[in-house]
């Protein structure tokens, strides 16, 4: 059976997102190993672990969570920026969760971070989104506030599946509010102490497929457990 131009399409941009070993480049603050989370004993594991608010240490591993230039090829990262309490509160993750903030999203976070890659033809762009907590247990808390903070406000969703990624995990797609003609794909995961928002908009003439964005998710899941562990390679996409 012969394959569409469609097909074809969509199987070639799956391929294009063969998933490699890493994550955050040079640019981003890459290139050195971490530390690996302390135990209750204070020893490296190299297993998740609750982590100290330290601003500094937060953001390297924020930085190194979130996918880099390399992941994505045939996209531009057009927008990076880390938010951790140092010092004053600062502007970004105060609008995220405000200090009065009730929700369980905003309890005991530490920082958020968020990437944002435009495709080359500009009819797609993804934003990548984490907020890091003291501990998973903090991160599973805030899991229900955060879906139903964005997936509540979203009309005529469908939820769909991208796969067993992380501890826990949701998906929908819907036309995108903000954007007519254009369709999105919200896909949240926790992944350890830290909460992975993606948000996926394309042309509805020209969705993006289920393989594309499972891989998306998949690379920002390992990106988000490297850094964790106290690894820090280049995780990319195969071009």
């Amino acid at each position: 059976m012969k394959m569409t131009r469609v097909a074809r399409s969509a199987a070639a941009a799956a391929a294009a997102l063969v998933l490699l070993s890493s994550c955050a480049d040079e640019s981003a603050g890459g290139g050195a190993k971490l530390p690996a989370a302390p135990t209750a004993e204070g020893k490296s594991s190299g297993a998740a672990a609750e982590r100290p608010a330290d601003p500094a240490l937060e953001e390297r591993f924020l930085t190194a969570a979130l996918p880099g230039d390399a992941s994505l090829p045939g996209w531009t990262r057009v927008m990076w920026n880390v938010s951790t309490p140092d010092g004053e509160y600062p502007e970004d993750l105060k609008k995220a969760c405000p200090r009065n903030n009730p929700t369980a999203r905003c309890r005991n976070v530490l920082g958020s971070a968020e990437a944002f890659f435009d495709s080359k033809d500009k009819t797609k762009d993804v934003l990548f989104l984490i907020f890091s907590y003291s501990n998973e247990k903090s991160a599973a808390a805030a899991y229900d506030s955060a879906w139903a903070e964005y997936a509540g406000a979203t009309q005529a969703r469908t939820r769909v599946s991208f796969g067993a990624l992380g501890e826990r995990r949701d998906a929908f797609r819907a036309p995108a509010a903000s954007r007519p003609g254009m369709n999105q794909v919200f896909f949240q995961v926790q992944v350890g102490r830290n909460l992975v928002q993606i948000a996926a908009q394309a042309d509805a003439k020209t969705p993006l497929a289920d393989a594309v964005v499972e891989k998306m998710a998949s690379i920002a899941v390992q990106c988000s457990r490297e850094a964790q562990q106290g690894v820090h390679s280049t995780a990319a996409a195969e071009s």
